[in-house]
């Protein structure tokens, strides 16, 4: 029996090797982020998001799914689907204040504040709201654990969805009419950091893509929502994937609502 229950304890390692290493991908991306690496950041996001899918399939697959993998996932995922893009957007909206690396105070140069001082009354105050994305993504998580319910559907933008979705915003930019860039403001940014924040909290429920087994309805609609996936990355590239994560939750609301009902 001993012999049995060690190898189970062996092989329940390799999901949790992964979970690590989204975490260590994570920390990563907020160290580039930090010292001006956005690419790398973003890469980051991505590498975490492919291992975030890969852990959970793997300990499904190994029968080896433990409270402990569930725990170490979600601290994980604060990191590298929270603190990550928070940095990232952050970085992003104070490259658009009048003098980059700016406080969102003003305080004397050399101060406490490792960036220079600006003067006060202007927008850099909005720098304050992407504190709004790690925080959000940590309740998010929280409220996760405590919540047996959430196997087949979540409750809220799960905090990898919305990294992606600040990731192909982000990584879409480039690719915009100029005009409407060169009008992006820091507080537009600020204001986009709260409302997403705030899909992550909202009581509204969102679909799962895991495989269900015997849920015949679930399983088609996750091969819609793949499809649909595909089909917009395929037209639009990064603005495609950011537009179907904007329509995640209402599409979620809509399915759950007039086609899951009764499954």
């Amino acid at each position: 029996m001993s012999n049995v229950r060690d190898r189970v304890s062996v092989w329940a390692w390799v999901p949790h090797a992964l979970t690590l290493g989204n975490l260590f991908c994570g920390c990563l991306g907020v160290v580039g982020v930090l010292n001006g690496g956005e690419d790398w950041g973003a890469a980051c996001i991505l590498v975490a998001a492919v291992l975030d899918l890969a852990d959970g399939a793997v300990a499904r697959a190994l029968g080896v799914e433990s409270p402990l993998g569930k725990e170490l996932d979600s601290l994980a995922d604060v990191v590298s689907f929270g603190v990550l893009p928070g940095a990232m957007a952050f970085g992003y909206a104070r490259g658009l204040l009048p003098a980059f690396g700016a406080s969102p105070w003003p305080l004397p140069s050399h101060g406490f504040w490792p960036f220079e001082a600006i003067p006060s009354g202007t927008e850099s105050w909005w720098l304050l709201c992407f504190a709004a994305i790690p925080l959000a993504s940590a309740l998010r998580l929280a409220l996760f654990n405590a919540n047996n319910n959430q196997s087949r559907r979540f409750v809220g933008m799960p905090t990898p969805a919305h990294a992606l979705w600040w990731y192909s915003f982000l990584q879409a930019l480039p690719s915009w009419p100029m005009d409407w860039v060169l009008h992006l403001k820091a507080w537009h940014l600020g204001l986009a950091a709260l409302t997403s924040a705030a899909c992550m909290l909202l009581p509204v429920p969102a679909l799962s893509l895991k495989y269900q087994p015997g849920q015949v309805r679930s399983n088609r609609a996750t091969l819609l929502t793949l499809s649909c996936v595909l089909i917009a990355v395929g037209l639009a590239q990064w603005t495609g994937l950011w537009l179907v994560l904007l329509l995640y939750l209402p599409y979620s609301w809509c399915m759950v609502r007039f086609y899951l009902r009764d499954s």
